[in-house]
């Protein structure tokens, strides 16, 4: 088991809001934390800010395991390079096995965008970029899918609507076959406003699409801009219709990229190499003491597996 006078914390944050709550009300009280947040000249509680400050002062005792976008922010904020540690989020890949066997340009040169309608995602974005594509003269059809809020998805329809594209984009709902209408079109879209570590744009991936997405946190560290994939400032419709041109008139660029986005979620996103991942953490903190988490990045037993 673990000493009773050092437990290790494993935290795998998606939202820290809540658990940034818990921690400010923990420490608060303490003069020094207090000192150390005016040190870093916060005006008002930012909760990123307080959870990347608090975790470099549990001393030792503590093991972040974060997605690559909070890794990011957190040294941003001034948390050591060395505290944490990233494991990527992975999926079933099996469900994706017959990509492979799909043609790129036999598919149906459309979009894809699964999403659930939500103030994180920006669906309003990607519907005026297809309204650009059609005064260009190209009119791709937009899948949809995903449930969410009906205050979020009545805007959408409404744009649609307003910009006269009924006849192109497809209100999917929920969709239990996102595997093989993945597998069925060229291009996958996230147009979002910030990430985690999106399973939907890593299942557009594995399903062998060319991927366009936002480029804000956790998007960043999953594509490769210009290799497998392509990313486009966030709420930027005539960028993102720039990009989408391109995917669309040159279908071997396309092919390219999405020859390449499978590989990399082959390679690094599947499920089973996740839990391998997270399996190899907790052997470590068992077997091997160690001072903090930058000892455990150099365990043998998590480079086995691979460590981010």
């Amino acid at each position: 088991g673990f000493p009773r006078d050092r437990p290790p914390h494993i935290i795998k944050p998606l939202y820290l809001c809540n658990f940034c709550s818990s921690l400010f009300l923990q420490y608060a009280s303490d003069e020094q934390f207090r000192n150390e947040w005016r040190r870093k000249k916060h005006p008002k509680p930012d909760p990123d800010a307080l959870y990347f400050l608090v975790l470099p002062k549990m001393h030792g005792r503590n093991l972040a395991v974060l997605q690559q976008a909070c890794t990011q922010r957190g040294v941003a904020v001034g948390m050591p390079e060395s505290l944490p540690l990233t494991i990527p989020n992975g999926i079933d890949l099996t469900r994706f096995a017959a990509a492979s066997e799909q043609d790129f340009f036999k598919r149906e040169p459309g979009l894809v965008m699964s999403a659930r309608f939500a103030r994180q995602k920006d669906h309003l974005t990607l519907i005026r970029a297809l309204s650009l594509l059609k005064l260009r003269g190209l009119t791709p059809v937009l899948y949809l899918a995903g449930g969410g809020k009906s205050t979020y998805r009545r805007a959408a329809e409404l744009e649609v609507a307003r910009l006269g594209l009924q006849e192109q984009v497809r209100f999917l709902g929920h969709c239990s076959e996102m595997p093989q209408r993945l597998m069925s079109q060229q291009i996958c879209v996230l147009s979002t406003h910030y990430e985690g570590m999106p399973l939907a744009l890593l299942e557009g991936m594995a399903a062998g699409c060319a991927c366009v997405a936002s480029k804000v946190p956790g998007v960043e560290g999953l594509l490769i801009d210009g290799q497998s994939g392509l990313l486009v400032p966030p709420a930027d419709s005539q960028a993102l219709a720039a990009w989408l041109q391109r995917l669309l008139t040159e279908p071997e660029s396309a092919a390219s990229l999405a020859v390449n986005s499978r590989q990399r979620a082959l390679a690094e996103h599947g499920r089973a190499l996740m839990v391998d991942r997270y399996q190899q953490l907790y052997l470590a903190l068992q077997q091997q003491p160690c001072s903090g988490p930058q000892d455990l990045a150099h365990s043998p037993a998590l480079l086995r597996s691979g460590n981010g």
